[in-house]
């Protein structure tokens, strides 16, 4: 089974939330169809925040995660797998699932903060996201945790991603996501959540079709994928009750002592 069943009523009720990432545990997604009238706004929302996040001036941060978004809408986890570490078979299951109903994300705005004296950041990515055949974008609003490589190329760390965020798949380092936690409740951040919030919940109310798919299609196929038989799992289990029946079995009689003894007589 992908999750223990435990886990299900837990994602279940997230889906309330708003917020279409929470739903499925990995894609909070936000953005504005202007970029232009988007980084304005962020930069409004921040005036007076002491910790503020730079919008887009980081390109090779900006491709990054780019080609990550395209590679969750085309379900192309070995391109996943070239950006991001470490990528759980979880998750490559979800992204094979989630992938049939998007046709691609737009409008990314990166807002970022470089973790002092490190080369790493954190972002928030803002994005639109598409369903296929659904005309209003969705909106929302993504964390990742950026890292640099050995080899001076950035990464993205998905132990902190939304995925295994919540459903904890891979352990996480303690302090870092205590970092990450205190990111989250810097004033900008909590601005900026607001704001997408409100973007999600008026794209929702004005298109039904858009409220329709996320809140039951794709609720009801995360639930089905979720709570799915694992067939590797299957086999196990068939093989050790094949053994235990074996085990249990009565050992066939032998006739060779008595036949034996006849012969002789």
């Amino acid at each position: 089974m992908h999750w223990n069943n435990n886990m299900i009523p837990r994602i279940l009720r997230a889906a309330g939330a708003g917020l279409i990432t929470v739903l499925i545990a990995v894609l909070v997604l936000a953005s504005n169809k202007n970029n232009e009238a988007a980084q304005a706004a962020g930069s409004e929302e921040t005036e007076t925040a002491q910790n503020t996040y730079d919008v887009n001036t980081n390109e090779e941060i900006r491709e990054l995660i780019r080609s990550y978004y395209d590679a969750y809408a085309a379900g192309d986890t070995a391109a996943l797998e070239q950006i991001v570490k470490p990528l759980s078979d979880e998750e490559k299951g979800f992204v094979g699932m989630f992938s049939e109903y998007v046709d691609e994300y737009e409008n990314l705005i990166c807002y970022q903060k470089q973790v002092p004296g490190e080369n790493s950041y954190m972002v928030n990515a803002a994005v639109d996201i598409l369903f296929r055949g659904i005309d209003t974008p969705a909106p929302g609003l993504d964390f990742f945790y950026v890292e640099t490589d050995e080899d001076g190329s950035l990464y993205i760390n998905n132990l902190y991603c939304q995925f295994n965020s919540m459903m904890e798949v891979d352990p996480v380092n303690p302090k870092t996501q205590s970092m990450i936690e205190d990111y989250e409740e810097q004033m900008d951040v909590v601005l900026l959540k607001e704001s997408v919030q409100k973007r999600y919940e008026s794209a929702v109310m004005a298109d039904p079709a858009l409220g329709e798919l996320i809140s039951s299609t794709i609720r009801d196929a995360y639930t089905s994928w979720a709570t799915e038989p694992d067939e590797t799992e299957g086999i196990v289990t068939a093989a050790v009750e094949t053994e235990a029946i074996e085990s249990e079995a009565p050992e066939p009689e032998t006739e060779t002592e008595s036949v034996t003894e006849t012969e002789t007589e």
